[in-house]
């Protein structure tokens, strides 16, 4: 998926995910908002917030399933976030094509299913894939975190910091938002099987933001207000929605430098 510190800090974008799964991997949806427009006209006074519209990959997807509907935050009352650095800069571990691959294959707008597992099986992807991904549990977190065995999301925080190693303070901020919202929404939201993206993207979408708007809400404005001054590092925040900047965050990390 492309997804958080992956997530809205609440919007969350459905894509194909290495071996057929899908994840989210979104900015915090109250930092997405904030890049996206500083000054968004306000909301109509309306109804309910209707279910987010279909992103490419979503097109032909199932409908979700009330479970994903009614999916709610739980309280994160003694929530405290951990810091985990990403593991360096420019590991040399992805060419500038195996890059372009993961992108266009496995994380991108236009990514696929079938593309992503047919780049894993040509045997030309697993040295890269294995610097691009780790788990949610590890350290350190590589550029894409994974998490509940079928969820996949962006690590923008870290890439804020190799960026611009002077941006800790809102790498850590971007990041403990991110890990909030996994707080309140993980363990209380069935999110439906891998052949379902929009149903994956709207309970995720739908539990992110309520978290944001409660247990999570001073979080999320501490990484909202980093996005104005993000400098150098403000193709982090895209790259949840431009594979162009998606590319630059993943070559951060495991490209090869001016010579790769």
């Amino acid at each position: 998926m492309r997804v958080l510190p992956a997530v809205a800090l609440a919007s969350v974008i459905a894509a194909a995910g290495c071996g057929g799964k899908f994840g989210a991997n979104e900015a915090p949806l109250a930092v997405r908002d904030a890049a996206a427009a500083p000054e968004p006209p306000p909301p109509p006074p309306a109804p309910p917030i209707p279910d987010p519209a279909p992103t490419p990959f979503d097109a032909g997807g199932g409908g979700a399933s009330d479970s994903a509907v009614q999916c709610q935050p739980g309280e994160v009352s003694s929530f405290a976030p951990e810091w985990r650095p990403p593991a360096g800069v420019l590991a040399g571990a992805c060419s500038a094509a195996q890059l372009d691959m993961a992108a266009d294959a496995c994380f991108g707008a236009k990514a696929t299913v079938e593309a992503c597992d047919a780049w894993r099986a040509s045997g030309s992807a697993d040295g890269c894939l294995a610097c691009l991904l780790s788990p949610a549990a590890s350290r350190v977190w590589a550029p894409i975190i994974t998490t509940l065995g079928n969820v996949e999301l962006f690590n923008v925080g870290g890439c804020i910091v190799l960026a611009d190693p002077t941006q800790l303070g809102c790498a850590q901020a971007v990041q403990a938002v991110f890990e909030c919202d996994m707080a309140a929404c993980f363990s209380l939201c069935a999110l439906p099987d891998s052949g379902q993206p929009f149903a994956t993207q709207e309970a995720l979408d739908g539990c992110f933001k309520a978290a944001e708007s409660s247990g999570c809400t001073a979080y999320a404005k501490s990484a909202a207000a980093c996005v104005g001054d993000a400098g150098t590092a403000s193709f982090c925040y895209r790259a949840t929605q431009d594979d162009g900047a998606l590319v630059q965050l993943l070559g951060l990390a495991c490209g090869q430098g001016d010579g790769g």
